[in-house]
């Protein structure tokens, strides 16, 4: 899924959080935390390529919102997405990466340097999917799942 090479996934980092706002320990999360109904919805507009899908991401959301749900993303800037590139290695088997071709927040990355970590992979692109290839179009994304293990 949407998986580029450390350098894209920084490089996207730094697109959604050019500030470093959320990378800021507890400003990140307060803010998020504050601000996660409306920044939830803004970001399902940007990500979905299907708008007929935007009400039931959001409601859903919303509701998990009201149950405890919390929205995260300080905390996977902090956590995951900084610092010097991990040792990934190279996986020699056969992969797929699915990209959904709607994804506004995805508009510069490379999305072929995941081949640095995965050379066999298969690069599949859904037009009418965003950045939820697997639940905007599950019936192409299961065909091209059961095609690479078919």
């Amino acid at each position: 899924m949407q998986a580029p090479d450390w350098e894209q996934e920084l490089h996207w980092k730094h697109g959604r959080d050019p500030k470093n706002i959320l990378g800021r320990p507890y400003l990140g999360q307060i803010l998020l935390r504050l601000l996660r109904r409306k920044r939830a919805g803004l970001w399902y507009r940007l990500a979905l390529g299907r708008r007929e899908l935007l009400e039931h991401f959001t409601q859903t959301t919303q509701c998990a919102f009201d149950h405890g749900g919390s929205f995260s993303l300080a905390s996977a800037f902090q956590r995951h997405l900084n610092g010097p590139e991990p040792a990934f290695g190279v996986i020699h088997q056969p992969a797929l990466v699915v990209w959904g071709e709607a994804d506004r927040s995805h508009p510069d990355t490379d999305r072929a340097s995941i081949r640095r970590y995965l050379p066999q992979t298969r690069m599949v692109s859904i037009a009418e999917a965003g950045h939820f290839p697997e639940l905007e179009a599950p019936e192409q994304f299961a065909a091209e799942v059961r095609a690479l293990f078919g």
